[in-house]
Protein backbone atom coordinates (compact mmCIF):
# COMPACT_ATOMS: atom_id res chain seq x y z
CA UNK A 1 0.00 0.00 0.00
CA UNK A 2 0.75 3.73 -1.03
CA UNK A 3 -0.30 6.63 0.17
CA UNK A 4 1.79 9.58 -1.68
CA UNK A 5 2.07 12.96 0.16
CA UNK A 6 -0.21 15.53 -1.21
CA UNK A 7 1.64 17.49 -4.01
CA UNK A 8 1.25 21.25 -4.48
CA UNK A 9 2.48 23.32 -7.64
CA UNK A 10 2.55 27.00 -8.55
CA UNK A 11 3.64 28.09 -12.22
CA UNK A 12 3.55 31.56 -13.66
CA UNK A 13 4.31 33.16 -17.12
CA UNK A 14 5.05 35.88 -19.00
CA UNK A 15 5.51 39.93 -17.59
CA UNK A 16 4.67 41.07 -14.14
CA UNK A 17 4.98 38.25 -12.47
CA UNK A 18 4.58 40.91 -8.89
CA UNK A 19 1.45 41.66 -10.16
CA UNK A 20 -1.96 38.70 -10.12
CA UNK A 21 -2.58 37.09 -13.61
CA UNK A 22 -5.07 39.65 -15.28
CA UNK A 23 -3.08 42.86 -14.72
CA UNK A 24 -0.33 41.07 -16.88
CA UNK A 25 -0.32 42.17 -20.56
CA UNK A 26 0.30 38.36 -21.24
CA UNK A 27 -0.02 35.65 -18.52
CA UNK A 28 -0.14 31.43 -17.99
CA UNK A 29 -0.51 30.64 -14.78
CA UNK A 30 -1.63 27.49 -12.82
CA UNK A 31 -2.05 25.99 -9.40
CA UNK A 32 -1.83 22.11 -8.46
CA UNK A 33 -2.85 20.12 -5.90
CA UNK A 34 -2.06 16.27 -6.74
CA UNK A 35 -3.37 13.61 -4.30
CA UNK A 36 -2.73 9.95 -4.92
CA UNK A 37 -2.32 6.40 -3.64
CA UNK A 38 -2.25 2.67 -4.82
CA UNK A 39 -2.79 -0.31 -3.32
CA UNK A 40 -1.42 -3.72 -4.74
CA UNK A 41 -1.25 -7.45 -4.08
CA UNK A 42 1.63 -9.99 -5.24
CA UNK A 43 1.91 -13.87 -5.02
CA UNK A 44 3.18 -17.03 -6.43
CA UNK A 45 3.43 -20.80 -5.75
CA UNK A 46 5.78 -22.51 -3.98
CA UNK A 47 7.09 -24.11 -6.77
CA UNK A 48 7.00 -21.25 -8.72
CA UNK A 49 5.08 -21.88 -11.86
CA UNK A 50 2.29 -19.79 -10.95
CA UNK A 51 2.46 -15.95 -9.83
CA UNK A 52 -0.38 -13.58 -9.48
CA UNK A 53 -1.18 -9.63 -8.81
CA UNK A 54 -3.73 -7.29 -7.98
CA UNK A 55 -3.71 -3.73 -7.67
CA UNK A 56 -5.60 -0.65 -7.56
CA UNK A 57 -4.66 3.54 -7.65
CA UNK A 58 -6.27 6.49 -7.46
CA UNK A 59 -5.27 10.06 -8.22
CA UNK A 60 -7.49 13.11 -7.70
CA UNK A 61 -6.00 16.90 -9.36
CA UNK A 62 -7.54 20.30 -8.61
CA UNK A 63 -5.77 23.23 -10.91
CA UNK A 64 -6.68 27.06 -11.02
CA UNK A 65 -5.79 28.69 -14.03
CA UNK A 66 -5.45 31.61 -16.04
CA UNK A 67 -4.42 31.84 -19.50
CA UNK A 68 -5.13 35.07 -20.70
CA UNK A 69 -3.72 38.54 -22.65
CA UNK A 70 -4.47 42.18 -22.40
CA UNK A 71 -5.47 42.01 -18.97
CA UNK A 72 -8.25 39.83 -19.04
CA UNK A 73 -10.16 39.43 -16.06
CA UNK A 74 -12.18 36.62 -17.90
CA UNK A 75 -9.41 34.15 -18.63
CA UNK A 76 -9.56 31.87 -14.88
CA UNK A 77 -10.11 28.69 -14.87
CA UNK A 78 -10.84 25.66 -12.62
CA UNK A 79 -10.11 22.07 -13.29
CA UNK A 80 -10.99 18.72 -11.33
CA UNK A 81 -9.50 15.40 -12.64
CA UNK A 82 -9.93 12.08 -11.12
CA UNK A 83 -8.30 9.08 -12.35
CA UNK A 84 -8.79 5.41 -11.12
CA UNK A 85 -7.39 2.01 -12.23
CA UNK A 86 -7.69 -1.33 -11.13
CA UNK A 87 -6.60 -4.54 -12.38
CA UNK A 88 -5.23 -7.95 -11.67
CA UNK A 89 -2.39 -10.74 -13.85
CA UNK A 90 -1.72 -14.50 -13.41
CA UNK A 91 1.01 -15.99 -15.19
CA UNK A 92 2.48 -19.73 -15.46
CA UNK A 93 5.39 -21.14 -16.10
CA UNK A 94 5.46 -24.28 -19.08
CA UNK A 95 8.49 -26.94 -18.58
CA UNK A 96 7.18 -26.99 -22.55
CA UNK A 97 4.55 -25.30 -24.47
CA UNK A 98 4.61 -27.02 -28.07
CA UNK A 99 8.21 -26.49 -28.82
CA UNK A 100 10.06 -24.69 -25.66
CA UNK A 101 9.52 -23.52 -22.12
CA UNK A 102 7.77 -20.57 -22.35
CA UNK A 103 5.13 -17.98 -19.55
CA UNK A 104 1.61 -17.43 -19.89
CA UNK A 105 0.56 -14.13 -19.31
CA UNK A 106 -3.36 -12.57 -18.99
CA UNK A 107 -4.58 -10.16 -17.48
CA UNK A 108 -7.83 -7.56 -17.15
CA UNK A 109 -7.64 -3.68 -16.31
CA UNK A 110 -9.98 -1.04 -15.63
CA UNK A 111 -9.53 2.55 -16.13
CA UNK A 112 -11.70 5.64 -15.41
CA UNK A 113 -11.34 9.29 -15.63
CA UNK A 114 -13.73 12.08 -14.89
CA UNK A 115 -12.99 15.78 -15.91
CA UNK A 116 -14.90 18.84 -15.27
CA UNK A 117 -13.34 21.87 -16.57
CA UNK A 118 -14.91 25.53 -16.39
CA UNK A 119 -13.63 28.71 -17.48
CA UNK A 120 -15.17 30.52 -15.06
CA UNK A 121 -15.39 34.38 -16.99
CA UNK A 122 -16.31 32.58 -20.61
CA UNK A 123 -19.06 30.77 -18.84
CA UNK A 124 -17.99 27.05 -20.60
CA UNK A 125 -17.83 24.07 -18.59
CA UNK A 126 -16.42 20.57 -20.16
CA UNK A 127 -17.71 17.55 -18.77
CA UNK A 128 -15.96 14.72 -19.87
CA UNK A 129 -15.95 11.01 -18.52
CA UNK A 130 -13.40 7.62 -19.75
CA UNK A 131 -14.30 4.40 -19.12
CA UNK A 132 -11.90 1.70 -20.86
CA UNK A 133 -12.03 -2.39 -20.08
CA UNK A 134 -8.99 -3.95 -21.13
CA UNK A 135 -7.37 -7.50 -21.52
CA UNK A 136 -4.52 -9.02 -22.36
CA UNK A 137 -3.65 -12.42 -23.15
CA UNK A 138 0.47 -13.03 -24.15
CA UNK A 139 2.84 -15.76 -24.27
CA UNK A 140 6.77 -15.90 -24.00
CA UNK A 141 8.71 -19.07 -25.51
CA UNK A 142 12.61 -18.60 -24.33
CA UNK A 143 15.78 -21.29 -25.00
CA UNK A 144 19.19 -20.31 -24.91
CA UNK A 145 19.32 -19.09 -28.86
CA UNK A 146 15.50 -17.86 -29.48
CA UNK A 147 13.22 -15.75 -27.45
CA UNK A 148 9.44 -15.55 -28.98
CA UNK A 149 6.92 -13.09 -27.45
CA UNK A 150 3.29 -13.33 -29.14
CA UNK A 151 0.29 -10.95 -27.72
CA UNK A 152 -2.71 -9.17 -28.04
CA UNK A 153 -4.33 -6.57 -25.89
CA UNK A 154 -8.25 -5.64 -26.20
CA UNK A 155 -9.59 -2.11 -25.01
CA UNK A 156 -13.33 -1.39 -24.97
CA UNK A 157 -13.47 2.93 -24.51
CA UNK A 158 -16.93 4.16 -24.10
CA UNK A 159 -16.32 7.14 -27.24
CA UNK A 160 -15.80 4.13 -29.23
CA UNK A 161 -18.43 1.64 -30.77
CA UNK A 162 -16.51 -1.44 -30.80
CA UNK A 163 -13.82 -3.17 -28.78
CA UNK A 164 -10.02 -2.36 -30.15
CA UNK A 165 -7.18 -5.20 -30.47
CA UNK A 166 -3.60 -4.40 -30.42
CA UNK A 167 -1.07 -7.08 -31.07
CA UNK A 168 2.28 -7.22 -30.15
CA UNK A 169 5.21 -9.49 -31.47
CA UNK A 170 8.85 -9.63 -30.39
CA UNK A 171 11.62 -11.82 -31.79
CA UNK A 172 14.89 -12.23 -30.26
CA UNK A 173 17.76 -14.75 -31.96
CA UNK A 174 20.92 -15.25 -30.25
CA UNK A 175 22.90 -17.49 -32.62
CA UNK A 176 26.04 -17.40 -29.84
CA UNK A 177 26.59 -15.59 -26.06
CA UNK A 178 28.01 -12.36 -27.25
CA UNK A 179 25.77 -11.42 -29.83
CA UNK A 180 22.00 -10.52 -30.49
CA UNK A 181 19.19 -10.02 -33.10
CA UNK A 182 15.91 -8.45 -31.87
CA UNK A 183 12.54 -7.90 -34.10
CA UNK A 184 9.78 -6.44 -32.39
CA UNK A 185 6.25 -5.18 -33.69
CA UNK A 186 3.97 -3.27 -31.44
CA UNK A 187 0.18 -2.23 -32.34
CA UNK A 188 -1.16 1.03 -30.70
CA UNK A 189 -4.01 3.75 -30.71
CA UNK A 190 -5.27 6.93 -28.67
CA UNK A 191 -8.81 7.53 -28.31
CA UNK A 192 -10.71 10.52 -29.30
CA UNK A 193 -11.49 13.06 -26.53
CA UNK A 194 -13.39 16.45 -26.65
CA UNK A 195 -10.94 17.93 -24.02
CA UNK A 196 -7.74 19.22 -24.55
CA UNK A 197 -5.18 21.57 -23.24
CA UNK A 198 -4.86 23.95 -25.94
CA UNK A 199 -8.80 24.59 -25.55
CA UNK A 200 -7.64 27.27 -22.89
CA UNK A 201 -5.27 28.49 -25.76
CA UNK A 202 -8.03 29.12 -28.39
CA UNK A 203 -9.65 31.27 -25.85
CA UNK A 204 -7.46 33.39 -24.90
CA UNK A 205 -8.61 37.00 -26.18
CA UNK A 206 -12.31 36.13 -25.30
CA UNK A 207 -13.06 33.64 -28.41
CA UNK A 208 -15.55 30.83 -27.11
CA UNK A 209 -14.36 27.54 -28.62
CA UNK A 210 -16.69 24.05 -28.25
CA UNK A 211 -14.96 21.59 -29.73
CA UNK A 212 -17.29 18.67 -30.72
CA UNK A 213 -16.17 14.43 -32.04
CA UNK A 214 -16.89 14.15 -36.20
CA UNK A 215 -19.50 11.50 -36.69
CA UNK A 216 -17.90 7.97 -36.58
CA UNK A 217 -14.74 9.57 -35.62
CA UNK A 218 -12.15 7.07 -35.76
CA UNK A 219 -9.74 6.05 -33.36
CA UNK A 220 -6.15 7.09 -33.82
CA UNK A 221 -4.22 3.86 -34.91
CA UNK A 222 -0.16 3.52 -34.76
CA UNK A 223 2.14 0.27 -36.06
CA UNK A 224 5.27 0.51 -35.08
CA UNK A 225 8.23 -1.56 -36.50
CA UNK A 226 11.85 -2.06 -34.98
CA UNK A 227 15.08 -4.25 -35.76
CA UNK A 228 17.95 -3.93 -34.07
CA UNK A 229 21.26 -6.11 -33.43
CA UNK A 230 23.70 -5.91 -30.58
CA UNK A 231 27.34 -7.52 -29.75
CA UNK A 232 29.02 -7.79 -26.48
CA UNK A 233 32.60 -9.31 -25.96
CA UNK A 234 35.18 -8.98 -23.29
CA UNK A 235 39.34 -8.37 -24.49
CA UNK A 236 40.62 -9.19 -20.84
CA UNK A 237 39.84 -5.97 -19.02
CA UNK A 238 38.39 -4.25 -22.09
CA UNK A 239 34.72 -4.63 -22.85
CA UNK A 240 32.93 -3.73 -26.35
CA UNK A 241 29.35 -2.97 -26.88
CA UNK A 242 28.15 -2.12 -30.37
CA UNK A 243 24.80 -1.56 -30.98
CA UNK A 244 22.58 -0.93 -34.17
CA UNK A 245 18.98 -0.10 -34.41
CA UNK A 246 16.38 1.05 -37.31
CA UNK A 247 12.66 1.53 -36.52
CA UNK A 248 9.45 2.80 -38.64
CA UNK A 249 6.34 4.16 -37.27
CA UNK A 250 2.95 4.52 -39.30
CA UNK A 251 0.04 6.35 -38.10
CA UNK A 252 -3.71 5.93 -39.44
CA UNK A 253 -7.13 8.51 -39.19
CA UNK A 254 -4.69 10.99 -36.98
CA UNK A 255 -6.58 13.38 -35.36
CA UNK A 256 -7.14 16.69 -36.69
CA UNK A 257 -9.17 19.94 -35.94
CA UNK A 258 -10.89 22.02 -38.18
CA UNK A 259 -13.47 25.24 -37.94
CA UNK A 260 -17.03 24.72 -38.82
CA UNK A 261 -18.33 27.64 -38.78
CA UNK A 262 -21.59 27.17 -37.12
CA UNK A 263 -22.38 28.21 -33.35
CA UNK A 264 -23.05 26.37 -30.30
CA UNK A 265 -26.20 26.22 -28.58
CA UNK A 266 -25.70 29.10 -26.20
CA UNK A 267 -25.13 30.88 -29.92
CA UNK A 268 -21.87 32.59 -28.33
CA UNK A 269 -19.49 29.55 -28.91
CA UNK A 270 -17.78 28.42 -32.32
CA UNK A 271 -18.12 25.02 -32.76
CA UNK A 272 -14.63 22.99 -33.98
CA UNK A 273 -14.32 19.49 -34.80
CA UNK A 274 -12.27 16.86 -34.20
CA UNK A 275 -11.87 14.67 -36.87
CA UNK A 276 -9.59 11.93 -38.71
CA UNK A 277 -6.96 13.15 -40.91
CA UNK A 278 -4.55 11.45 -43.40
CA UNK A 279 -1.73 9.47 -42.14
CA UNK A 280 1.70 9.72 -41.32
CA UNK A 281 5.10 7.58 -41.62
CA UNK A 282 8.56 8.15 -39.72
CA UNK A 283 11.38 6.08 -40.06
CA UNK A 284 15.14 6.05 -38.40
CA UNK A 285 18.10 4.17 -37.02
CA UNK A 286 20.52 4.95 -34.53
CA UNK A 287 24.53 3.27 -34.24
CA UNK A 288 25.76 3.69 -30.83
CA UNK A 289 29.24 2.04 -28.86
CA UNK A 290 30.80 1.95 -25.89
CA UNK A 291 33.94 0.81 -24.70
CA UNK A 292 34.56 0.14 -20.87
CA UNK A 293 38.52 0.22 -19.45
CA UNK A 294 38.41 -2.28 -15.98
CA UNK A 295 36.02 -0.65 -14.23
CA UNK A 296 36.94 2.64 -13.74
CA UNK A 297 36.62 4.01 -17.13
CA UNK A 298 34.46 4.02 -20.32
CA UNK A 299 33.81 5.85 -23.39
CA UNK A 300 31.02 6.11 -25.44
CA UNK A 301 30.23 7.64 -28.60
CA UNK A 302 27.11 7.08 -31.09
CA UNK A 303 24.89 8.78 -33.84
CA UNK A 304 21.67 9.18 -33.23
CA UNK A 305 18.87 9.71 -35.73
CA UNK A 306 20.92 8.63 -38.60
CA UNK A 307 18.78 9.44 -41.68
CA UNK A 308 17.99 12.92 -39.56
CA UNK A 309 13.98 11.58 -40.10
CA UNK A 310 11.54 14.19 -38.55
CA UNK A 311 7.63 14.71 -37.78
CA UNK A 312 6.90 16.42 -41.25
CA UNK A 313 3.53 17.67 -40.37
CA UNK A 314 3.79 19.06 -36.91
CA UNK A 315 0.46 21.09 -36.41
CA UNK A 316 0.72 24.54 -36.43
CA UNK A 317 -1.62 27.61 -35.22
CA UNK A 318 -4.63 28.11 -32.98
CA UNK A 319 -6.45 24.70 -33.81
CA UNK A 320 -2.82 22.60 -33.41
CA UNK A 321 -2.73 19.25 -31.20
CA UNK A 322 -0.42 19.26 -28.92
CA UNK A 323 -0.23 15.16 -28.60
CA UNK A 324 0.12 14.93 -32.35
CA UNK A 325 3.61 14.19 -31.83
CA UNK A 326 5.59 10.95 -32.91
CA UNK A 327 8.88 10.19 -34.31
CA UNK A 328 12.49 11.04 -32.80
CA UNK A 329 12.79 14.37 -30.84
CA UNK A 330 15.94 15.33 -31.62
CA UNK A 331 17.52 15.85 -35.06
CA UNK A 332 20.57 13.63 -36.25
CA UNK A 333 23.23 14.07 -33.54
CA UNK A 334 26.88 13.03 -32.52
CA UNK A 335 27.26 11.55 -29.04
CA UNK A 336 30.82 11.41 -27.45
CA UNK A 337 31.49 10.52 -23.92
CA UNK A 338 33.50 9.40 -21.55
CA UNK A 339 33.12 8.00 -17.98
CA UNK A 340 35.54 7.89 -14.81
CA UNK A 341 34.63 6.08 -11.82
CA UNK A 342 37.05 7.41 -8.74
Amino acid sequence: MELLPCLKEYRRGGDALDRPAHEALIAEQTEHINNSGSISYDGQSPDGKHAWSTYISAQHISRNSYYGGGMDPNAYGKTKDFTGVAGAQYSYKFSRLLFMPSQLTIGMEYNYDKLHDISLGYNYQTNQSVHIVGAYLQNEWKNAHWSLLAGVRMDKHNLISRAIFSPRVNIRYSPFRDLGFRLIYAGGFRAPQAFEEDLHILMVGGERTRILLADNLKEERSHSFSLSGDWYHSFGTLQLNLMAEGFLTLLKDTYALRKTGQMADDGMSTITERYNGPGAKVFGATLEGKLSIGSNMSLQAGIKNIFNSYQKDFDQGELRDSGYIYGPSLPRSIVIGTGLKF
